[in-house]
């Protein structure tokens, strides 16, 4: 079975997971806004930081009721 597919010259190092999906505008832009609607706006430093408070108060419980209920 050859059939694995070569990786690119532009492909990214790592796996696009949600946790990796900042790290540039946070490291290059970390005040500049993010707008939604008008409503709401959070700077990138801001955001990550919600963003993780958010996942430290999930911890693992998501990954269990995945788990607990034939999900995950």
């Amino acid at each position: 079975m050859d059939n694995i597919i070569q990786k690119t010259e532009s492909a990214y190092d790592y796996q696009l997971l949600i946790k990796h999906l900042l790290n540039t505008p946070l490291t290059m832009f970390p005040e500049r806004e993010i707008v939604y609607r008008d409503i709401k706006r959070y700077t990138y430093r801001d955001f990550y930081k919600r963003i993780h408070k958010l996942a430290n108060g999930l911890g693992n419980s998501s990954g269990i009721y995945c788990w607990s209920n034939g999900l995950g």
